[in-house]
């Protein structure tokens, strides 16, 4: 383990003052609620990828891929909306607020997580667990949602971090601070690794095998303001492939289900895909209006965001560019969907994980590769329920639609 200064020890009355202020800023915001329709300000796939909860100004509203309103729960002060920030891994719960558990389904409260008031976080990969900040330090406590208990204490060696990820092998936490990135063994119950970056870090996220993280990155220079993203490995500490010349620090950040590709938004109106392997970048957008909210599904086929033509660019627009185009509108064009990095090859990719028989594969995959993208479209329509994921569904669907659309250029 890389031993080094400890982390600034942030007061906790210090903390809780900088978010109720950040919290006061965003809920009280004039613009924010002096719109004709309803205010978005996040969203998250459900993790199949067959709903999609938005919280808006109004309600927590959840919907269907066909963006049929499935339940809705409307602020009781509008002054005090409610969150909802993550799902169940089966998709039957929603965390909300710091420490209320909802049923995804009808939205009604099933439980207040007394032993999680101090802000949970997400679930591990089985739900058997959830992360919270612990109530008597600055490190991390493991809780059963269930029974209303803290199971384990986590130790960060009283330094506070601004974040923490879980793994998706459930194995460990990412965090971070300043040009800290800190790996916490679960098990251990500790940090078991610590590396010093040359540069401060913005956000960061886990790749699907859960050996490296990508991080946003800003550089530390004398010169004006870079930004760059490293891919680093988690048992050593080595990056393994640096992509600068970013206009932005990126954030936020998502891979694929396979690791193959990384999209990420840049400042408030790029959007841009790289192959991970080679580096190289694979797709780009560059719109008109201010993307507010963003999320991807958990097969990397549909990114949904809302765009906002009051929010001021940070990037010039290069003339004829033809990513509006693109867009899919939803909910009365309060919603638009793009598919980052559409190609063949990334629809035969998402098909894997479609659970899909042999013989519905194969016919599938013979669509594709003989370029029939809408014959493709009219077969995976007449799949029911029981023969794919609908979530997965979708996202085939938006990609050949994306390849049907771009062949027409």
């Amino acid at each position: 383990m890389l031993k080094g200064l400890k982390f600034l020890k942030i007061p906790l009355k210090m903390i809780s003052l900088i978010v109720m202020m950040t919290l006061f800023s965003l809920i009280f915001s004039p613009r924010s609620f002096a719109q004709s329709e309803p205010y978005i300000f996040f969203m998250v796939f459900s993790p199949d990828g067959s709903k999609l909860v938005i919280n808006t100004s109004e309600a927590i509203n959840v919907y269907d891929t066909n963006f049929q309103l499935l339940a809705s729960l409307p602020h009781d002060d509008p002054k005090m909306p409610h969150y909802a920030f993550s799902w169940s891994p089966d998709g039957t719960k929603l965390k909300v607020d710091a420490n209320e558990i909802y049923d995804a389904n009808t939205l009604q409260l099933l439980k207040t997580v007394q032993s999680g008031n101090w802000a949970m976080g997400g679930w591990n990969a089985d739900g058997t667990l959830m992360d919270a900040r612990d109530p008597k330090s600055v490190g991390l406590v493991l809780i059963d949602p269930i029974r209303d208990q803290i199971v384990k204490h986590i130790s960060t060696e009283d330094r506070y971090f601004e974040s923490f990820a879980w793994s998706p092998d459930n194995r460990h936490f990412a965090a971070f601070v300043g040009k800290w990135l800190v790996v916490i063994g679960v098990d251990e119950g500790s940090i078991v690794a610590e590396y010093h970056l040359n540069d401060f870090i913005e956000t960061l996220v886990w790749t699907p095998n859960s050996q490296q993280v990508a991080a946003s990155l800003i550089l530390d220079t004398n010169s004006s303001p870079s930004y760059a993203m490293d891919m680093i490995d988690i048992a050593s500490g080595h990056v393994t492939r640096r992509i600068d010349g970013l206009e932005r620090a990126p954030n936020p950040l998502f891979f694929s289900p396979d690791g193959k590709q990384l999209t990420v938004v840049i400042g408030t109106n790029i959007i841009r895909t790289w192959d991970v392997q080679t580096g190289q970048l694979i797709d780009e957008h560059i719109f008109g209006t201010g993307i507010r909210a963003v999320d991807q599904s958990p097969y990397g086929g549909r990114l949904m965001m809302t765009i906002d033509s009051s929010k001021p660019l940070t990037i010039p627009v290069p003339p004829n560019d033809n990513s509006a185009a693109l867009l899919t509108s939803f909910l009365d064009g309060s919603l638009q969907m793009i598919v980052p990095a559409p190609s063949a090859q990334k629809l035969i990719d998402t098909l894997a994980f479609c659970d899909l028989d042999s013989a519905t594969r194969s016919t599938l995959e013979t669509l594709i590769t003989t370029q029939q993208f809408q014959s493709f479209v009219n077969t995976v329509m007449r799949l029911g329920n029981t023969q794919i994921n609908q979530g997965c569904k979708a996202d085939v669907l938006a990609i050949a639609d994306s390849l049907i659309k771009l062949s027409s250029y």
